[in-house]
């Protein structure tokens, strides 16, 4: 395994050869990336922003090595304002679910106990993972249904996490 500062200016430096945002944002001169050889050198990019990203074309995030087609979309809730869009290949989606599980056993989840997830993803989504976890106990709520939805639910399924 390569240390955190190398594996870091991996990624920067893919993100600024592939994605087109990135490319332009770090370019510096003629060059698209400058090295990043240490930590320090970090420094010499510029800060990237949630309005930066917001304001860039949808394309231009989009690593070139992928076609859109075949990325999964997620949203943020918008509860700053924007809704902000960020896509996934496959392998990366279920990384992250693997990722969520690891959390989830840290925190003491253990297959067969109850857990209820409250969601700001679309309601077609929630609406989905509904009908393939019950079997596994786990409930989802939107973040936008009612309080008193949401505590009812809560008073019925007694989450054990």
């Amino acid at each position: 395994m390569t240390d955190p500062v190398s594996r870091l200016a991996s990624i920067v430096r893919q993100a600024g050869t592939y994605v087109p945002f990135y490319r332009r944002h770090w370019a510096i001169g003629s060059r698209s990336v400058p090295p990043i050889r240490c930590r320090e050198d970090f420094e010499a990019l510029p800060l990237v922003t949630k309005q930066d990203l917001l304001s860039a074309a949808p394309t231009d995030l989009i690593d070139a090595r992928y076609r859109r087609v075949r990325l999964h979309t997620e949203r943020t809730s918008g509860s700053s304002g924007q809704v902000f869009e960020m896509r996934y290949t496959a392998s990366s989606r279920r990384r992250r679910q693997l990722r969520f599980l690891r959390g989830l056993v840290a925190a003491g989840y253990r297959p067969g106990l109850a857990l209820m997830i409250v969601s700001s993803q679309e309601t077609a989504t929630i609406d989905r993972r509904r009908a393939w976890t019950r079997g596994l106990r786990w409930y989802y709520a939107d973040l936008d249904d009612p309080s008193e939805q949401l505590a009812a639910l809560y008073h019925r399924v007694r989450p054990d996490i």
